[in-house]
């Protein structure tokens, strides 16, 4: 998390100023809506299913950060870790190949359903899916 914001922070970013030029958020300001007004009614709800999905595809890519790292053994070795499982079982493969099977199968799904539940949390949070089907 501590490396990894500053991708979701720029897409934020970008986010706000794509949004920022669009027509409807110029016609709030000219009706008079205040600029605080038009960022929690209009901006921040059209911004918020991209970075829902970054955010998620992030979380997914740390957990294969982390798992690498155990693996190669540069993680901490008082806590369990599915790469740390993955390290252990190498020098047993050729008699229980299921010691490496289960936590690559773990990290495989639980990868797989943090990406998948971003992408349903997009469908239904994203406005904009409506007018394009």
């Amino acid at each position: 998390a501590m490396t990894m914001w500053p991708q979701v922070a720029r897409i934020a970013r970008a986010e706000v100023l794509r949004i920022r030029e669009l027509g409807y958020v110029e016609s709030a300001f000219a009706t008079g809506f205040g600029p605080w007004r038009i960022l929690w009614s209009d901006v921040l709800p059209n911004a918020f299913p991209p970075l829902l999905v970054a955010t998620s595809m992030t979380g997914g890519r740390a957990i294969l950060l982390e798992s690498g790292l155990a693996f190669l053994g540069l993680g901490d070795a008082d806590k369990a870790s599915w790469g740390a499982l993955l390290n252990e079982a190498q020098t047993h493969l050729q008699t229980a190949w299921w010691l490496t099977l289960f936590p690559g199968l773990a990290i495989f799904a639980v990868v797989c359903a943090i990406n998948l539940l971003g992408d349903v949390w997009n469908d239904n949070l994203n406005p904009t899916l409506d007018r394009v089907k």
